[in-house]
């Protein structure tokens, strides 16, 4: 079986991301141990993708997300309105992919010779992401499913969308897509038309549901606290506002009074991406205990991110899978939100730890003492066999999933 994986795994210097890419190629060898597995990506020289072909027998290729790019890129520099830049560049994507530049024609004969094509990513056509990313993704699964292959949307957010982006994802849903889930709840109000029940859409994030490749690990003695928070909202290109960072540092301050550590940041995208170091430093210039906090900057391996989290008493964070992957390591984890983007992203989080009453920290609203008494209550009665026990139920509705897509 030839199984053909698209999505944004990289060239984000996104740590989630990779995660998510290492877990996807995991749980389809497992329905499918003799597959061949071919992921299309935007660049294909990066240190992560060169050594992930290296160690899980995969192969790596340039998609039609290049071809789509360098049309977008052409006609921004001959100025074209932006009113006719999108059908323009999907015409001119076309014809590039024709007369075979940059690797166009390749990708597309990939494709059609797929018997299974899934697109991923964790929020690749949300918001401003959905020009970028959805022509290229939506053109690549007409190209399987007009070759006989079968197309599958994996656990993912697809919103905050706008209203024309909506009917165009909902129309390649019921028309090209065979199957698809979501790992949002609020996905369900805004692309499920009633055709399939939707308990079976809506299923877990793919790096929490990887109990196989990435099992719930013991927690030790409790030495910090583990931080974490993006410079950005994604919303637009503006950063965080300076009364974000200070409610946070005051916040930061009432977790190291009342649990007595310190707080130790950490990074899940570098500077190309979301500067979470700059971000760390901004919040520490603000706090009280500013002796008391360090980071230690852009964290590039989930297993070095397990073994800080596994001695954090508490993580808090901005970073969706900064939460999930502290959690792993048995860390209580909280998340930390700002803005519609981050607001629709952790709608439902409180599933991640098993419905015990996970505490949402809104950076706009954060009032520090009633929300360190929030996070207390959480951390003193959380259960992590509960945890534990979530993950399991995890991993088999996953796993339903690709047995119903690529099973025996």
């Amino acid at each position: 079986m030839r199984v053909v994986i698209t999505g944004s795994f990289q060239g984000q210097d996104s740590l989630g991301d990779e995660c998510l890419l290492k877990a996807v190629i995991e749980r389809i060898r497992y329905q499918q141990a003799d597959a061949r597995i071919v992921v299309q990506l935007l660049d294909t020289n990066g240190s992560f993708i060169r050594e992930l072909v290296s160690t899980t027998e995969i192969e790596a290729e340039p998609g039609l997300e290049t071809v789509f790019r360098r049309a977008s890129h052409v006609l921004r520099r001959l100025r074209v309105p932006e009113g006719l830049a999108e059908s323009a560049a999907q015409r001119s994507a076309g014809l590039m992919s024709a007369l075979d530049m940059f690797g166009g024609r390749a990708a597309m004969d990939s494709l059609s010779r797929a018997n299974a094509f899934f697109i991923y990513g964790g929020t690749q056509f949300s918001g401003m992401w959905f020009k970028l990313n959805a022509p290229s993704y939506l053109k690549s699964a007409e190209i399987v499913r007009a070759s006989g292959g079968k197309v599958y949307f994996g656990a993912q957010q697809y919103g905050p969308m706008v209203t024309q982006d909506v009917a165009t994802l909902r129309h390649a849903l019921a028309h090209v897509v065979d199957d698809w889930r979501t790992r949002n709840e609020l996905d369900l109000e805004l692309l499920d038309t009633g055709a399939k029940a939707r308990g079976e859409r809506s299923i877990y994030d793919e790096v929490f549901s990887a109990v196989r490749l990435y099992p719930s690990r013991p927690h030790e003695t409790p030495a910090y606290i583990l931080a974490n928070v993006r410079h950005t909202t994604f919303e637009d290109i503006t950063t965080l506002v300076d009364d974000r960072y200070k409610r946070l540092a005051a916040l930061i301050d009432g977790l190291i009074d009342r649990f007595d550590l310190p707080v130790m940041f950490f990074g899940v995208s570098g500077a190309s991406f979301c500067d979470d170091d700059a971000a760390a430093l901004a919040v520490q210039k603000h706090a009280r205990n500013a002796s008391r906090i360090t980071s230690v900057g852009r964290v590039r391996d989930e297993h070095h991110l397990f073994d800080l989290a596994a001695k954090a008493k508490l993580t808090l964070s901005m970073s969706f899978h900064g939460c999930l992957l502290a959690g792993i390591a048995g860390s209580p984890f909280i998340p930390v939100t700002e803005g519609n983007y981050y607001d629709y992203k952790y709608a439902d989080f409180d599933k991640y730890t098993g419905m015990q009453g996970t505490p949402l920290i809104s950076l706009s609203k954060c009032e520090p003492a009633s929300d360190l008494s929030r996070i207390v209550q959480f951390v003193e009665g959380y259960r992590r066999e509960v945890f534990i026990e979530t993950r399991s139920k995890a991993s088999e509705m996953a796993d339903a999933f690709y047995a119903s897509a690529i099973g025996h």
